[in-house]
């Protein structure tokens, strides 16, 4: 084999090892940390659609202050102020309130009364529980930590889940001791669900959770918690165009009741996919120039040495 076949043949595996080595790089080290970015973005949108739904309780918890924390509430339910239903709780005031259901019981979880909109079916299937006589006295909505405490997470009801806050009922002070607890509620309808999409700005689904699971045998979760998730999942759907990001969401009990899935693009890894398909183009295109140049390069220099070596053997003969 001669000289110039030799580097040509060096110079050819060079190229290709560095492909190689250009790909595999692209592979394990680049691509990965693009596919993490875009796990992370999914996580965090679910993260996102989190933070409104805590926004929206809080919301809801303040509402509920503004009623427990009223001495007319207080002094209604001390059995001193007989014309609070009609002065406050005859004209619709869920709907003042921008609330579903209002709730105000005895510490015991005893109902007093409650308000709710008149049902728009008349088969509709009501608000269970809320609707009942009475709550557990071990109800999560009638325990608070301390008198000036608020309770607040998610309850299923037979027309959907609801989001709901409570608070002790005390003076305008916010003193006590309690006269009671009201409950406020408002449910996590269609279009509740499409704001919520709307100001966090994602592809955002809240659907009940299905389980074929005795109520007693489920998988217990922590109560709700401001910020507080279980396991989010990310995974691409069937198509690979989008990750989807699920996680679970418990209610006040501690029993999944919502699942919660935010479908985000993968613009990330289509980017980088790009990204790395040009920068390999140009290295392979700049390879194959300087080897182009390389191989020139040798060529000319192996003639010249060939032709030296000639016209030095010509001038001997002659000598």
């Amino acid at each position: 084999m001669s000289l110039k076949s030799k580097v040509s043949l060096i110079m050819s595996l060079l190229f290709f090892v560095t492909g190689a080595a250009g790909i595999a790089v692209n592979r394990l080290v680049i691509m990965p940390s693009f596919l993490e970015l875009e796990r992370e973005q999914a996580q965090r949108n679910v993260e996102r659609a989190i933070e409104v739904l805590d926004r929206d309780l809080d919301v809801l918890s303040t509402n509920v202050t503004a009623w427990a924390w009223w001495d007319e509430s207080k002094r209604y339910m001390e059995g001193q102020n007989d014309e609070f239903v009609q002065s406050e709780l005859s004209a619709d005031p869920v709907s003042s309130a921008e609330v579903s259901y209002m709730g105000f019981y005895r510490t015991t979880g005893a109902q007093v009364i409650h308000r709710a909109p008149a049902a728009a079916e008349p088969d509709s299937p009501g608000l269970g529980q809320l609707q009942d006589a009475s709550l557990p006295a071990e109800h999560p909505l009638l325990r608070h930590a301390d008198v000036r405490g608020d309770a607040k997470g998610f309850v299923s009801t037979p027309t959907g889940p609801m989001l709901v806050a409570s608070r002790p009922i005390l003076n305008s002070s916010g003193e006590g001791p309690a006269a009671g607890v009201l409950i406020f509620g408002r449910l996590l309808d269609a279009a509740t669900v499409e704001r919520i999409a709307s100001q966090a700005k994602l592809a955002l689904t809240i659907t009940p959770v299905v389980s074929v699971q005795p109520q007693g045998t489920r998988k217990r979760l922590p109560r709700w918690k401001p910020g507080q998730l279980a396991r989010i999942d990310v995974r691409p759907d069937q198509a690979g165009s989008n990750l989807t990001g699920e996680t679970t969401i418990a209610d006040v009990h501690g029993n999944p009741i919502l699942t919660l899935r935010v479908m985000t693009p993968r613009a990330i890894s289509a980017r980088g996919e790009r990204a790395s398909r040009i920068v390999l183009v140009t290295l392979c295109a700049v390879a194959l120039a300087v080897l182009g140049v390389l191989l020139a390069l040798v060529h000319v220099t192996v003639l010249g040495v060939r032709s030296r070596h000639i016209g030095n053997s010509l001038v001997r003969g002659h000598g």
